[in-house]
């Protein structure tokens, strides 16, 4: 230690005006802040702001988790009325199974209505979420009132009837009748042609399971 002190100018320094000490002084304490601030200082800091966007950034996701718990029992009874919902349309809608003997009873109740079937066509079924659209179009002739009774039944057997197009055609022609004293007579009467399309609607039995995960 005595050999450091030995080396140190102190002829030379005891030359130097104090102001010039307190300059150097100055530089050498300004040069240790600036090497703190760069080599210390600097760093913590960033450290610092990293560690804030981190917790900025939990507590977004964790506001996020607790708007999303918060959110749960709102969520479960739309599902719940959405169920109901399908369950309520399903009730409505035909089975595909049903079709076929369906169509044996509109066929029977044209006939017992004295009403004559001159067109019916299904088209190909159109698929949509849980149900099946099945285009049909029909003409028939006969009786203006029985007409009419038919169309109310081939609405109840169906159920469910968008119709897009009817058109009624009346005309009168000449028939044999049975008079109220029993005997024939020939009459005028009004008879109509009736052409229509719609589109009936069957449930996809199936549809509302979910596949297995």
């Amino acid at each position: 230690m005595d050999k450091i002190f030995d080396k140190i100018p102190y002829d030379f320094l005891a030359g130097v005006k104090p102001l010039y000490i307190n300059l150097v002084g100055g530089v050498l304490v300004l040069s240790l802040a600036v090497a703190y601030y760069f080599l210390g200082h600097s760093p913590v800091q960033e450290e610092y702001a990293a560690l804030e966007k981190t917790k900025f950034q939990t507590e977004a996701k964790l506001n996020k988790y607790q708007k999303a718990v918060a959110q749960k029992p709102f969520i479960t009874a739309e599902v719940a009325a959405i169920k109901g919902t399908l369950h309520e349309k399903k009730r409505h809608l035909l089975l595909s199974r049903e079709i076929p003997e369906l169509l044996s009873q509109v066929s029977e109740v044209a006939n017992f209505l004295g009403v004559e079937i001159l067109n019916f066509q299904l088209s190909p079924t159109a698929s949509k979420d849980f149900y099946k659209e099945i285009p049909m179009s029909m003409t028939v002739y006969g009786d203006y009132y029985r007409t009419v009774g038919f169309f109310d039944s081939l609405q109840n057997l169906l159920r469910l009837l968008n119709v897009s197009h009817f058109q009624m055609d009346m005309e009168d022609v000449q028939e044999v009748v049975r008079s109220d004293e029993g005997t024939m007579l020939l009459e005028n009467v009004a008879r109509v042609q009736t052409t229509f399309q719609a589109n009936t609607f069957v449930y996809i039995e199936g549809s509302e399971v979910s596949p297995a995960n």
